[in-house]
């Protein structure tokens, strides 16, 4: 099974050491749980977004995210069971090599494929997971595989469901890696089924 990942957010928790940037910057208290859209709509900063974003070019914050709790053990199994790991990235190029090294540390054993694209869609994967509402939606109904299953992996900032509830789609919420490993890749969820929490 090609298992498809995205990085930030799911197997990296780059929002920690972003708003830590911030808020020393800023003199601000901004938690992860105060980020309730990808967009940041609705976030009161304490500068334009655009400063906010800039953050995230600056490739050592990327060097700094550490690993969602049990993302490198699941997918370490994943690998061990024969399972192609495809990690995808809309990531811009001022970070990539960050991203690259990142992964050469705490992947040294798992072979994996490495896409950065805006269009994750494209890439073809039998099971694919993503932070983003938007992303998971358009591979439910735009992937290049129409039978993959589909899963948004649970952050504050994707709890606006009616966006991808709108639709005639199968997409499952995952609430943690340790709730996935119990998942995936044992059969428990199939594109078939309307999917809830895991």
């Amino acid at each position: 099974m090609r298992i498809g990942i995205d990085l930030d957010g799911v197997v990296y928790d780059l929002m920690t050491p972003w708003l830590r940037r911030y808020n020393e910057r800023y003199e601000d208290t901004l938690t992860r749980e105060d980020i309730i859209d990808f967009n940041f709509e609705g976030v009161e900063f304490r500068c334009d977004v655009g400063d906010f974003m800039s953050f995230l070019y600056d490739g050592r914050i990327h060097l700094e995210a550490e690993p969602v709790p049990m993302a490198v053990e699941v997918i370490t199994e994943w690998a061990s069971e024969g399972h192609t790991i495809v990690f995808i990235s809309a990531t811009k190029r001022p970070a990539i090599w960050a991203k690259v090294a990142r992964l050469a540390v705490d992947f040294p054993d798992v072979p994996y494929e490495l896409h950065f694209t805006s269009d994750k869609a494209a890439v073809e994967v039998d099971v694919f997971i993503d932070d983003h509402v938007r992303n998971v939606l358009d591979y439910a109904l735009l992937g290049v595989n129409p039978d993959a299953v589909v899963l948004l992996f649970d952050q504050p900032w994707n709890h606006d469901d009616e966006i991808y509830q709108a639709y005639d789609v199968n997409i499952g919420r995952v609430l943690g890696w340790d709730t996935m490993r119990e998942a995936l890749p044992s059969g428990r969820i199939t594109r078939q089924q309307r999917l809830d929490y895991y």
